[in-house]
């Protein structure tokens, strides 16, 4: 017969039967009539008796037998707890009454230590076997409203410690790109100037804010096409300058807005290119910058040479002749000359020079 179910482990907790074999407990296992519940030194158990009371608590390093006396379910024999009923009234009617004497209502073996009864045919009482049972408190802790959450339940705060670690914050380093603009020595001479204007691609991560710089580049030397620059980086205008030491002169500038990584380039002298080449190009990194890392990337810049071209578009040729004999070919060659430089037109054709990206 099931005495009461188990509804919450803390620790450990065994049921041991009559015979001594022991079985660890989990939570909704049930003990039988005859067997004991054992409790860890550590642990703590609550029983559902279905009495429709709270769950009772059995603290750490106890031992409790379950006796039928403890099942709700099991039926009272009203004549074991109570006297009669007619005994009953007269021993309300004496004690209400000052002027009757308790002893002449109760029979003389009344007083007596036995159960007794009257001799003559009259009124018996039966012996009251028990009116009230105590407990003990180091057995059993009956909940009287001590807990307004719900029952504990086992591994909740192996939950708990799981969900907290899952809030933990990912840490989301910069990134930088790669972009490639172009420079002409021959637009040096229009209007519109050597300038090329673009975006850096950059990231700052989850750092929330940052820098974009070429502050890397600072006093760093390389050579491009046949001149040697030196860089420089001024913080207070964010501008990266290329010098030629040689000549003494500044060669182009780069300006960046380190917030949004917009720039523009300008290109302030001609760049003396290698023989035969009418490309120059180098490499300008930049640095990205923010609470939770660093990256670099880099600025190609490519710069192309003034180079002349011949236009043939009008050539005239009309103008020039040329007259030989034949009879000077019996001991030689005839040979006749004339000029054409003036049917010929060289001009200076700038090259087409592509601007980088847009700022968004």
């Amino acid at each position: 017969m099931s005495i009461a179910t188990v509804v919450s482990i803390s620790g450990q907790a065994w049921a041991r039967d009559a015979d001594g074999n022991m079985r660890e407990l989990r939570v909704g296992d049930t003990l039988a009539e005859g067997e004991s519940l054992i409790t860890s030194d550590n642990g703590r158990v609550e029983l559902d008796f279905a009495d429709n009371l709270d769950p009772t608590v059995i603290e750490g390093g106890q031992v409790v037998a379950m006796t039928p006396e403890l099942d709700a379910d099991l039926p009272v024999d009203a004549g074991e707890f109570s006297a009669l009923d007619e005994d009953l009234e007269a021993l309300l009617a004496a004690l209400d009454d000052d002027d009757v004497d308790l002893l002449d209502v109760l029979d003389a073996t009344a007083a007596g230590a036995g159960p007794g009864g009257g001799a003559d045919g009259g009124h018996s009482f039966v012996q009251l076997a028990r009116i009230a049972e105590n407990v003990d408190p180091l057995a059993f802790e009956f909940g009287m409203g001590e807990f307004d959450g719900p029952p504990e339940t086992e591994g909740a705060g192996l939950l708990l410690a799981e969900a907290e670690d899952e809030v933990e914050e990912v840490v989301i380093a910069p990134t930088a790109g790669e972009v490639e603009i172009l420079l002409s020595d021959q637009l040096l001479n229009t209007e519109e100037g050597s300038t090329t204007s673009g975006v850096l691609p950059f990231s700052f991560g989850s750092g929330g804010g940052g820098s974009v710089t070429f502050a890397s580049m600072d006093g760093v030397e390389s050579q491009v096409g046949r001149e040697t620059l030196r860089y420089s980086w001024d913080e207070d205008t964010n501008t990266l300058s290329a010098f030629s030491d040689e000549r003494e002169a500044l060669i182009f500038t780069v300006e960046v807005n380190p917030t949004t990584g917009e720039f523009t380039v300008t290109q302030h002298t001609n760049l003396l290119h290698e023989e035969g080449l009418d490309e120059a190009l180098t490499g300008l990194t930049y640095t990205v910058v923010s609470s939770s890392g660093t990256a670099t990337g880099t600025l190609n810049l490519t710069i192309i040479d003034d180079m002349p071209s011949l236009d043939l578009s009008d050539v005239d040729l009309s103008d020039v002749s040329f007259e030989t004999q034949d009879a000077e070919t019996i001991d030689g060659t005839s040979v006749a000359t004339a000029s054409v430089a003036a049917a010929f037109t060289l001009r200076w054709m700038p090259a087409t020079v592509p601007t980088a990206p847009a700022a968004p």
